[in-house]
C-alpha cells in the first residue's frame, strides 16, 4: 500500500533474531508504562528467523521489550522511544558485547531511522580512567564511583557506573599533608550498557593555571571476522589529520581516516588486518606529528591515542 494510503496512526515493524546466546525470545512492543505480567508478546523468534511485517500503534513514548522464552526473564529494555507515524521499521536483535553479555541482547534499529543501536536500559555501564596527563598521579570519580591513585600513562579497573551521563571529578594529592586540589569537573556522557574509557588530558589556562581535560572512548568489544578494530582519541590543543599506510609510506596522496579533527574522540573504525603505520599530520598535512606502527590482529580493538604532549600512546584490548 502507498504510504499516503495508509491509516494515522500506525507504524509497520519486522523483527530479526541474530542473537545466539538465546535459542528463542519474546518480543513485546508497548506503550510505556505497560506492565508484561498478563500480556502475549507481539512475536516469538528462534534465533535465526525473521517476522513478518506487523501493524503497531506509532507515536512518543513506545517501548520494545525483549524476554528469554525459556526464563522469562527480559533481556533488553529500550526505555521510551519513538515510532514515526506510516514507517517501517526493522529491528535486528543481535548479541551484545557489554557488561554482563551473556545475559543480554542489543537491538539494531534501521530502515526509517538512520541505522543505530537501541541503549538497554535494563544494563548498567562499566566505566575505567586512563591517565594521560603530566601528573604522576591522578584520583577521579564518576558520580559516586571512586577511581583512586592512577598513575601517569596508566587506566584504573572497570567499575560499574549508571546508565546516561555522570559528573566527572578529577583530583591530585600536593603537598606534604596530601591536600587534594581539583583539576577538573565536567559532565562526561554516553554511559549506556558499554564498556568506556575516560581519557584524561594536561590542560593549561590562559592564566597558566594547570588543570585536566577528558573525553570517553567506548571500548568496542565485537569480534570482527577478518578486521581490526580501531578508536582515536584526541587530547591536544591541535586539528590534526590521521593516516594509516603501508609501513614505511608516506601521506602524499593518500585518503585520511580522519580529517580535521579537534579535541575529541572518534567513533570505531573497521581497518585492514595488515601492519600499518598510523601518522599524525597538522590540519594542512603538511608536517608530520607523529608515526606508530601497529600490527593490526583480527577480532582485536585498538585505542590509539594522542596525548597533550604530542606523544602517540596504544592501548590493546582482545
Amino acid at each position: 500500500m502507498p504510504q499516503a494510503e495508509r491509516p494515522d496512526g500506525e507504524a509497520k515493524l519486522w523483527f530479526a533474531n541474530n542473537a545466539k546466546n538465546f535459542p528463542m525470545i519474546d518480543i513485546f512492543v508497548t506503550d510505556l508504562g505497560e506492565d508484561l505480567e498478563a500480556m502475549s508478546p507481539l512475536v516469538t523468534l528462534n534465533s535465526g528467523a525473521f517476522s513478518d511485517l506487523f501493524p503497531v500503534f506509532s507515536g512518543l513514548d513506545k517501548r520494545i521489550r525483549v524476554k528469554a522464552s525459556d526464563s522469562g526473564r527480559v533481556i533488553f529494555d529500550s526505555g521510551p522511544i519513538e515510532l514515526p507515524d506510516k514507517s517501517n521499521e526493522l529491528f535486528a536483535i543481535v548479541d551484545d558485547f557489554g557488561p554482563n553479555q551473556e545475559e543480554h541482547v542489543n537491538v539494531i534499529r534501521t530502515l526509517s531511522a538512520a541505522q543505530t543501536v537501541i541503549v538497554d536500559q535494563s544494563q548498567t555501564a562499566r566505566a575505567r580512567i586512563a591517565n594521560f596527563s603530566q601528573f604522576e598521579a591522578l584520583s577521579a570519580s564518576l558520580d559516586q564511583v571512586e577511581f583512586d591513585d592512577v598513575a601517569r600513562s596508566n587506566l584504573s579497573d572497570y567499575s560499574d557506573v549508571a546508565n546516561g551521563n555522570a559528573q566527572l571529578i578529577v583530583k591530585r594529592a600536593e603537598g606534604a599533608e596530601g591536600a587534594e586540589i581539583v583539576l577538573e569537573e565536567s559532565s562526561q556522557p554516553g554511559f549506556d550498557g558499554n564498556f568506556k574509557t575516560i581519557f584524561i588530558f594536561s590542560n593549561e589556562s590562559d592564566e597558566g593555571n594547570q588543570g585536566t581535560k577528558s573525553l570517553g572512548v567506548i571500548d568496542d568489544k565485537r569480534s570482527v571476522v577478518d578486521r581490526a578494530i580501531l578508536s582515536f582519541a584526541n587530547g591536544s590543543n591541535e586539528t590534526i589529520d590521521l593516516y594509516a599506510v603501508e609501513p614505511g609510506d608516506g601521506i602524499d596522496d593518500q585518503r585520511p581516516l580522519l580529517n580535521d579533527f579537534g579535541f575529541g574522540a572518534s567513533g570505531t573504525l573497521e581497518v585492514l588486518v595488515r601492519p600499518s603505520d598510523l601518522i599524525v599530520a597538522n590540519q594542512e598535512s603538511s608536517e608530520t606529528l607523529g608515526v606508530l606502527s601497529v600490527d593490526f590482529v583480527p577480532g582485536q580493538s585498538f585505542t590509539v591515542i594522542f596525548d597533550s604532549s604530542g606523544n602517540l600512546n596504544l592501548e590493546v584490548s582482545p
